[in-house]
């Protein structure tokens, strides 16, 4: 363990006497009060309590001391006072112009370093020298600036200058107690002038802490602000992070501020990533709440709970009126450079709607969606009944893709209409009602204005025409029936009355169509008279001889 030692003050407490008329030179025996702290290496004083103090005094520069005396002190924060020259086994005798010094050890330590310079030793013999007051206050500063050098910043010596008993007063709403050695500052909350506005300072604090903290242990607000003019009950400004936040663990509101004039919060943030408000609530519950505005009647009128939800009632017209008198009213932007949504709505539940829009109202012009072109002509529209309305000047008023699934799902109750009606007014040649693409951009199929459906297919069936239940009808044509498929023409040889076609196109069981180059008269029908997998045989009926080759065209059709 580890002392310093600051003497605070050294004072005459009886006269001296001389064994000569010389003053300058007389030796007498001489008492002083010497008065000291005592600290621990850190700084802080030692154990209050009784301690044993050895007091050695040395010529200057001499290593033998010339005094020693044993004192039992009692410290209170470290402080203790001796009178010097009381307790020795020997008289201290000091000589008025010599020079000592003063070594201490306390509780059997060694002597602390480094010793204390006495200087020069004031007398009072005789009245000739009494009116040499001086000298001591010449003293006492030498040794104010012997301990500023020896103890540097360890020990306060002055307080703005200032020497000996010091005062330190209140005003207005300060108010300044004591309490042994500690100064205590507070506001008393009445009377006075209080601080001084406005008031500025700059600081900085550690991260996870605040420069300013209030905490109410009742049923108050910790901190209110009012505006009762026109200006801001509470302005704040942020270069970095969040000028405002505001966190709330229990049912009450985490920021309560009211105005009477002006905004009750302004929150202004130069940060590009900062948010110039942000408000969080730590609990968990399904009642725990970011926003709660109440309407005149006390009612909740907007809300948003801690976990994003968000609640508009209204008893006026729009529960939600957004108005912009420059640029968008409500401009989403995304700066995702791929699959990147600006707006974009989840929800988890398997019955419930991402988005759900419903208006109570029953007319026929109640609607739920209504968005208007460049022009301000209706593009797209949802009426309260679901009927949805598309009108585009570009060439697809609607695309959809899908990637799993029916991109388009149209399902419908009635007995009498459509699940899904398409309806194109154009008159040209070239109106369409349906137009589909196979995977390399070809047409598939294809239904015209006026009802004329091609089909195109690669595949060994372009149409395939089924049902469910026995005896019914796969597809039934009416106004005449047109067919284009397998093609290619063959010859019956003179004398013969078969043909064998090869088709690769041609399935078994398939039908044929034959059309014969010849005027013969008497010529029988065509018949298959056996099938294979790509090849028929086909024959005249009846028995007549050809004279000659008959040439002829065919026709298959693949069931």
């Amino acid at each position: 363990m580890k002392y310093t030692f600051y003497a605070a003050s050294i004072m005459l407490t009886a006269f001296l006497s001389f064994a000569s008329a010389n003053a300058q030179n007389a030796s007498a025996s001489s008492n002083f009060s010497v008065q000291g702290r005592l600290t621990n290496l850190d700084g802080s004083a030692i154990a209050d309590g009784s301690h044993s103090i050895v007091a050695n005094v040395y010529q200057n520069g001499g290593a033998t001391a010339i005094y020693n005396e044993t004192d039992m002190v009692t410290t209170t924060d470290g402080v203790f006072d001796i009178m010097l020259g009381a307790s020795g086994s020997s008289k201290l005798n000091l000589s008025a112009t010599g020079i000592y010094e003063l070594g201490l050890s306390v509780d059997g330590g060694a002597q602390l370093m480094p010793l204390f310079t006495i200087g020069a030793v004031p007398i009072a013999a005789t009245a000739k020298t009494a009116d040499t007051a001086a000298v001591a206050l010449s003293v006492g500063g030498n040794i104010i600036a012997t301990l500023d050098s020896s103890l540097g910043s360890a020990v306060v010596t002055t307080v703005n200058g200032a020497h000996g008993n010091i005062t330190i007063n209140g005003g207005g709403n300060l108010a300044v107690t004591s309490n042994g050695n500690n100064i205590n500052l507070s506001f008393t909350g009445s009377g006075g002038g209080g601080l001084n506005l406005p008031f500025s300072q700059t600081s900085s604090s550690a991260s996870g802490s605040g420069l300013f903290s209030l905490t109410n242990s009742g049923a108050g607000a910790a901190e209110m602000l009012s505006s009762t003019g026109t200006g801001n009950a509470l302005q704040l400004a942020a270069s970095t992070g969040s000028a405002l936040s505001a966190t709330a663990n229990g049912s009450s509101a985490a920021l309560d501020i009211t105005s009477t004039g002006g905004a009750a919060i302004h929150a202004t943030s130069s940060d590009a990533n900062g948010a110039a408000l942000q408000l969080q609530n730590t609990a968990s519950g399904s009642g725990a709440g970011l926003i709660s505005a109440l309407n005149s009647s006390g009612n909740a009128a907007f809300s948003v709970a801690a976990s994003g939800a968000t609640n508009i009632q209204s008893s006026a017209n729009n529960a939600l009126s957004v108005t912009s008198t420059g640029g968008a009213a409500i401009n989403a932007t995304s700066s995702a450079a791929t699959n990147g949504s600006a707006i974009n709505a989840t929800s988890s539940s398997a019955n419930g709607a991402t988005l759900q829009l419903q208006n109570m109202a029953s007319g026929s012009g109640a609607g739920l969606i209504s968005a208007l072109n460049s022009s301000g002509n209706a593009a797209f529209s949802v009426a309260a009944s679901g009927a949805t309305n598309i009108q585009s000047s570009a060439n697809n008023a609607l695309s959809v893709t899908s990637t799993g699934g029916a991109a388009i799902n149209a399902t419908g109750s009635s007995a009498n209409g459509a699940a899904l009606q398409i309806q194109n007014m154009a008159s040209g040649s070239g109106a369409g009602l349906i137009s589909a693409l196979n995977s390399t951009g070809g047409a598939a199929f294809s239904v015209a204005a006026n009802g004329a459906t091609t089909i195109v297919s690669s595949g060994s069936t372009a149409l395939t025409d089924s049902v469910t239940s026995s005896g019914a009808t796969a597809m039934r044509i009416a106004g005449g029936f047109s067919l284009a498929g397998p093609v290619g023409s063959g010859t019956i040889t003179a004398g013969n009355l078969t043909a064998t076609i090869s088709n690769v196109y041609a399935k078994a069981g398939s039908m044929i169509f034959l059309t014969i180059n010849s005027t013969v008269s008497g010529l029988a029908p065509i018949r298959i008279t056996g099938t294979g997998a790509g090849s028929f045989t086909v024959g005249l009926l009846g028995a007549v001889g050809l004279a000659s080759d008959l040439s002829f065209n065919y026709l298959i059709v693949n069931q």
